[in-house]
């Protein structure tokens, strides 16, 4: 694992879901490039406005990519927002040259998009990475839907809070696992599954998360 040069328990203080989509793709990264001593890698954070990526690969370059501007405060104030450039743009019109970037990424952020322009986004994560792709977020199956309108509803009747990213997760629909591989299989790039995370585990956490958040 490479050192990302602050405590660890640190980044522990990040959302826990947040964490763990970062986390994975540290992971792999580290998989696929093991050598300690290799040259930066150019990556890109698509959706990548609240991005903690530059703390889990401090010694990449990490550019972000967002339709909005960057927001005005982090998650915490521990690890304020750090990257290597930051370009407002759409992640279905990416205003970069074709295979500019040795990994393109995006975390929890294809289920926020219009599912009208969800191939596009695909398609431009694939036309500016040099082969690799991490989509890293959740798609949907009947339980996941289900257990996203219960933390919704919980949000709103006994906390009287509205999540506003569960809202699109809802009125958008989670994206579907087969018209992802569709896509990518499309733009030639071939594409491996990662399940990860617990339902379970994740409908506790939240709950507990908008309790306090409430309080």
């Amino acid at each position: 694992m490479r050192d990302t040069q602050i405590d660890p328990d640190t980044l522990l203080s990040l959302p826990f879901d947040h964490y763990q989509r970062y986390s994975l793709t540290r992971r792999i990264i580290d998989y696929l490039w093991p050598d300690e001593a290799r040259p930066p890698l150019r990556i890109l954070d698509v959706g990548g406005q609240n991005s903690s990526l530059k703390y889990f690969l401090p010694d990449d370059e990490i550019i972000s990519a967002d339709p909005l501007p960057p927001l005005a405060f982090a998650h915490t104030d521990k690890l304020p927002f750090k990257d290597d450039g930051y370009v407002v743009a759409s992640g279905a019109a990416l205003p970069f040259a074709d295979r500019s970037f040795d990994v393109v990424c995006a975390h929890d952020t294809l289920e926020h998009v219009p599912e009208e322009l969800r191939g596009d986004f695909l398609a431009e994560m694939a036309r500016v990475a040099r082969g690799l792709a991490i989509l890293n977020g959740p798609v949907y199956t009947p339980r996941t839907a289900e257990l996203e309108k219960r933390i919704a509803l919980f949000s709103e009747r006994a906390l009287d809070w509205e999540n506003e990213y569960l809202k699109e997760h809802i009125e958008q629909g989670l994206p579907a696992a087969d018209s992802i591989r569709k896509s990518l299989d499309s733009a030639g790039l071939t594409t491996v599954s990662v399940p990860n995370g617990s339902l379970v585990m994740w409908l506790t956490m939240m709950a507990l998360r908008h309790y306090l958040i409430a309080l």
